[in-house]
């Protein structure tokens, strides 16, 4: 989610909801007899991921701003599943396995009124997944094999022109670096190169030569699903198995100190950041 919304399903009701912030008044946006889960906003647009029975899963989207144009199917095809959307303006990205495995595909819904032109970003034999867009830059994990062993790591895409886009490493390191979250410039992920997971923000601006940064390490706590806006990293920071807390760090200063937005004996997960906005889920 990277906008103004905070998002839910229902997950038996098939019934997808927004929740507007500033207004806190719900609105359906569309209701199905299937299965609808993983919305993503941005500038009044969502998608999100439906179950068809004859066509596994699929992706569709709607524009608020819009509704006159109706359901916008944004990827479809039978015998395969597109799945875990995120939208930025007029380009949906998403992972698509209809070759055996899972790849990055970017769908163009800048004309609601056709199907929407698709194009395969990544082709490689194993697994690219959990991609995120923001601008023209697109970020994914992907699973690498090597001699002796295989890990994570995160790549990019400046798709611009998205039939010839340009791919380029964030993180190879040799570890696992994961759940990748991108706002302008900046992609920021979780990392396990040392004992737990931390996290890490790598600055694209020159894409053959990031500038890494480490934005928290614990010894002995996990840090994991981070999310970016500027130079704000939040993400989950581990107590216990039963008590994880959101945190955030400003980046901008090197001496800048974690510092709590969600605690308690309980478990707060998936933040989200847009501008002077923080959402999470609380149980």
């Amino acid at each position: 989610m990277n906008a103004h919304c905070a998002q839910r399903v229902c997950a038996h009701g098939m019934l997808l909801m927004i929740a507007a912030a500033s207004l806190m008044a719900a609105q359906q946006a569309s209701f199905s007899e299937y299965l609808q889960e993983f919305p993503d906003v941005d500038n009044g647009v969502i998608v999100w991921t439906e179950y068809v029975e004859s066509r596994h899963w699929d992706i569709y989207g709607v524009d608020l701003f819009n509704p006159t144009v109706g359901l916008i199917d944004i990827a479809i095809n039978a015998g395969s599943n597109q799945d875990f959307p995120a939208v930025w303006f007029d380009r949906v990205v998403y992972q698509d396995d209809r070759f055996g495995d899972w790849d990055i595909r970017v769908a163009d819904i800048s004309d609601a009124n056709i199907v929407s032109p698709n194009y395969l970003i990544t082709d490689f034999s194993e697994d690219q997944i959990n991609p995120v867009i923001h601008g023209n830059t697109i970020a994914w994990q992907d699973y690498i094999i090597y001699d002796g062993g295989a890990d994570w790591d995160v790549y990019a895409a400046d798709i611009t022109d998205p039939n010839n886009a340009w791919m380029y490493v964030v993180d190879e390191y040799l570890s696992n670096q994961q759940m990748p979250a991108v706002h302008r410039n900046r992609v920021v992920y979780q990392d396990d190169s040392t004992v737990n997971m931390d996290i890490w923000s790598a600055d694209m601006w020159l894409k053959d030569i990031p500038q890494y940064e480490g934005v928290i390490f614990d010894d002995t706590l996990n840090q994991t699903a981070p999310a970016v806006w500027g130079d704000i990293v939040v993400y989950e920071h581990e107590i216990s198995d039963t008590d994880v807390d959101i945190y955030s760090r400003d980046i901008s200063l090197s001496n800048s100190e974690p510092f709590l937005i969600a605690g308690g004996s309980s478990l707060q997960l998936d933040p989200d950041i847009s501008g002077h906005i923080i959402v999470w889920q609380d149980d």
